[in-house]
């Protein structure tokens, strides 16, 4: 017994109604089906954009001079401008965490060359007493989109074996210094950028 019946299949003309639904369904799928790869490669080269965009503005001149700043202030521990400093840097890792818990950028793109999400770890550790106050006087969610990305940063660190931030005193101090020190150099090499100095070897002993 054939499997398919040939003798009365008609292509062309009444009878052909069935053959020609058929054709649109494959071809409304293979449309869908392009939209969707369209989509996804649109969605895909916003990411990689938002997150070039986030880790340039982590290191702009007035982003590496505020966190310096924050850091030098922690590190004195009664300067008057730290609560507002520390409100700067929070607000930045909030719009990161944000966009990461709402879906728009994945971990794995967070976790990029920028390493967004261990600065987020890195700072969470150097502004949870700061934040701690923030959430006594204005509510728990204060800023609830820091603590998330920061709680993404330590889980991604745990998976791929980077040791967790200490949060003990001297931890913390040690912390503060290599910011200092790598902000402060940072800075250093902008100013010779902007002033065109000419880098050299130094000079033989």
């Amino acid at each position: 017994m054939p499997l398919v019946n040939l003798t009365d299949l008609v292509l062309i003309g009444p009878g052909s109604e069935w053959f020609w639904t058929a054709v649109s369904g494959i071809v409304l799928a293979g449309t869908f089906i392009a939209i969707y790869r369209q989509l996804s490669m649109q969605r895909a080269d916003q990411a990689r954009m938002q997150v070039q965009e986030l880790g340039d503005r982590a290191h702009t001149t007035r982003m590496n001079h505020l966190k310096l700043r924050l850091a030098l202030a922690l590190k004195r521990g009664d300067d008057p401008d730290t609560d507002l400093l520390a409100g700067d840097v929070m607000t930045f890792f909030e719009e990161v965490g944000n966009l990461h818990r709402r879906g728009y950028l994945s971990t794995d793109a967070i976790a990029g060359d920028n390493s967004l999400l261990v600065d987020a770890a890195r700072w969470w550790t150097l502004l949870e007493p700061i934040i701690r106050r923030a959430q006594a006087d204005y509510g728990p969610n204060e800023p609830a989109d820091f603590e998330y990305i920061a709680v993404a940063g330590r889980r991604w660190m745990a998976e791929h074996g980077v040791t967790e931030f200490a949060t003990d005193p001297a931890s913390i101090a040690g912390r503060l210094d290599w910011l200092i020190d790598g902000y402060a150099r940072r800075l250093r090499i902008e100013q010779e950028i902007v002033s065109a100095v000419i880098p050299v070897l130094p000079e033989a002993a």
